[in-house]
């Protein structure tokens, strides 16, 4: 939320709020949860449901702390949300966790067109991302389904196969999210909904924070599509 001694003139802060479904029953109680594994699940639902502590789901399951911390923070990260404005000139982006029962809600959303996606969607589904959504809109769905996916090799400027992560980024959307790493050749098989369409950016971890990014990326690809090859070249820091 805007700090109350901000200036007048800022736009007013406003929500998102929805439900996230399955393809088979809107209304079904804990669908995300049920997607999880049943560690993280089992967790999540002392924590949601039963308002427990990490120190009594320790004591509980009999489990080490950080176990349980580990899996609160994967199950959690699972149920996470984001809204992206997507104004070009502007840098608006909001958080928001899936409650058990789908529902989700971004507060503090300044006025524009959003675009809203689950950041990890549960293995062997996938989301796709809800467009040109007004600031104030509500009763939005969100909708897992069966992927598709993204297929290829990445290979660095001499044409050696390297390990990279791979981004697999919808048009009109300016930023992705859970990137996964190709194999130790190159390899990569990015799950995307059925009608995607965008580019698949490919980026190499720099191993010193001072040393430049080395990022290739392939435009116009559409669902399906297993024959990629992206060149992976040393290019200056690039902001998400």
């Amino acid at each position: 939320m805007f700090d109350a001694l901000a200036p007048r003139l800022l736009p007013v802060a406003m929500h998102l709020c929805g439900h996230a479904v399955d393809a088979e029953d809107a209304l079904q109680q804990t669908f995300l949860l049920a997607m999880l594994p049943a560690e993280q699940r089992q967790v999540l639902r002392l924590q949601l449901q039963h308002g427990m502590s990490p120190t009594a789901i320790t004591e509980v399951l009999e489990v080490p702390p950080g176990a349980v911390r580990m899996r609160l923070h994967r199950g959690l990260e699972a149920l996470r949300l984001d809204a992206t404005i997507e104004d070009e000139g502007r840098h608006e982006r909001h958080s928001a966790r899936a409650g058990t029962d789908g529902s989700f809600r971004f507060e503090g959303v300044v006025d524009g067109l959003y675009t809203i996606a689950l950041v990890s969607p549960p293995p062997g589904e996938v989301m796709p991302p809800l467009r040109h959504v007004r600031a104030g809109s509500t009763g939005l769905r969100l909708q897992l389904e069966m992927p598709s996916f993204v297929a290829g090799r990445v290979f660095d400027a001499a044409g050696k196969p390297v390990r990279a992560c791979v981004h697999a980024i919808p048009d009109c959307v300016r930023r992705s999210v859970g990137g996964q790493l190709s194999d130790a050749d190159g390899h990569f098989r990015r799950e995307v909904p059925v009608g995607f369409r965008g580019r698949v950016e490919a980026t190499v971890p720099s191993q010193q924070p001072e040393q430049p990014m080395v990022q290739g990326e392939q435009r116009d690809v559409a669902a399906r599509r297993g024959d990629l090859q992206i060149t992976v070249e040393t290019r200056p820091f690039l902001r998400r």
